[in-house]
């Protein structure tokens, strides 16, 4: 699977005149269609994206779960990181949302794991609809791989499922804050924005995504009714955005 992302590349320069992705022109269909209509890229998708998913180690512990019950990882994949969180924390029960290919490899895995009993996973369309009632529904690496507008209707659907008092968490890596005048950069956020830059273009030429900051991601989540409580980054380096519906109580 890699090789075939990594074939797009020779149109990047199309990609950035045009500002949009050219997976379709390369491949005949968009990123996620030509994914969904091949089990084995679906499984080889799902196993690249356990291996490159470091940015959020930690996410079980160092993120405070005490007051979750249920969470729905939404385009969990395999189940890499939902059995992460279940593992650190017992009382927790999980469900993966994803398309039907990579719910029947997070079903396998899962059970793998010993978490049959806790965890399951069900085809469902982030852009469409969730199930209600979770404490928390967790958008790990995946808006970034949208265009805004795309990135919104997500948000909003999981605001409509999203009870009071619950949270939807946003888990990605994000652009560094912008040194405050006569403030020079220090050389880490240099690097993470050389290495951010890179992963934009890849974003790009797949998707039409892109990488964004905090304030990116609020902005757009308050267009779809939510509003950022809390921040923190995980040791993987990826940041973790909790968002409660505007107007609930701390």
């Amino acid at each position: 699977m890699a090789g075939r992302l990594d074939s797009t590349f020779p149109s990047l320069v199309d990609a950035v005149r045009s500002g949009a992705p050219v997976h379709e022109k390369v491949h005949g269909a968009p990123f996620w269609a030509d994914l969904g209509a091949s089990s084995a890229r679906t499984a080889s998708f799902d196993r690249l994206m356990a291996q490159v998913s470091q940015s959020t180690r930690g996410i079980g512990t160092a993120y405070g779960w005490s007051g979750v019950h249920y969470v729905i990882d939404v385009g969990g994949g395999s189940g890499a990181l939902l059995r992460e969180i279940l593992q650190a924390h017992p009382h927790l029960r999980g469900t993966v949302a994803d398309q039907a290919g990579s719910v029947t490899e997070a079903r396998r895995y899962l059970a793998t794991h010993g978490l049959g009993d806790r965890a399951d996973a069900q085809v469902h369309d982030m852009f469409d609809y969730l199930p209600a009632g979770a404490d928390a529904y967790l958008l790990s690496r995946v808006l970034a791989d949208w265009d805004d507008e795309s990135a919104v209707r997500i948000l909003r659907t999981c605001a409509a499922a999203v009870p009071d008092g619950g949270r939807v968490l946003v888990a990605e890596r994000v652009l560094p804050r912008e040194p405050a005048p006569g403030t020079p950069e220090t050389a880490e956020d240099v690097a993470e924005t050389r290495r951010l830059t890179s992963h934009d273009l890849r974003m790009l030429v797949l998707l039409g995504g892109r990488k964004r900051s905090v304030a990116d991601y609020a902005r757009l989540a308050g267009r779809a009714g939510l509003g950022l409580r809390a921040s923190g980054r995980l040791p993987g380096g990826a940041t973790v955005m909790e968002f409660r519906l505007a107007g609930t109580a701390p």
